[in-house]
């Protein structure tokens, strides 16, 4: 609460925050339980022009050193390619059971066209998207 991010780091957006405590409902999933670890999945996907290509999974980002990180193509496989800074998933998490929807979601979101990453956790959107 004492330091602003804005003087420390020149992270403009924290320039005009004024400092407060937010308290969130804590939450986790079975897909970051699998790999380890604690929390949530992260789950973002990249889009093109309104169309998800690939989906960069994480979990553990609570600990760099332990955190994991690969990117799936929407066919749910490891892609070519991977971030060097971070390990790669010891092991692909099952398919969240809501997949087609968050996809669906990540679509609608980025029909604005250009590249745009969405960044869903399934078990927000079990509970916020999903029920009525």
């Amino acid at each position: 609460m004492k330091h602003n991010f804005f003087w420390r780091q020149r992270e403009w957006a924290y320039k005009a925050v004024k400092p407060r405590i937010i308290a969130e409902e804590y939450m986790e999933d079975d897909a970051a339980k699998m790999l380890g670890s604690q929390g949530l999945t992260d789950y973002k996907f990249f889009c093109f022009a309104g169309i998800p290509r690939f989906v960069y999974v994480s979990c553990g980002l609570e600990n760099h050193s332990t955190a994991q990180i690969s990117f799936l193509d929407m066919e749910w496989k490891f892609t070519d390619f991977r971030r060097s800074d971070y390990r790669p998933l010891s092991c692909i998490p099952p398919k969240p059971t809501q997949f087609s929807k968050m996809k669906e979601i990540a679509s609608q979101l980025s029909r604005v066209g250009g590249l745009l990453f969405v960044l869903i956790y399934m078990r927000l959107m079990v509970k916020y998207f999903l029920v009525r």
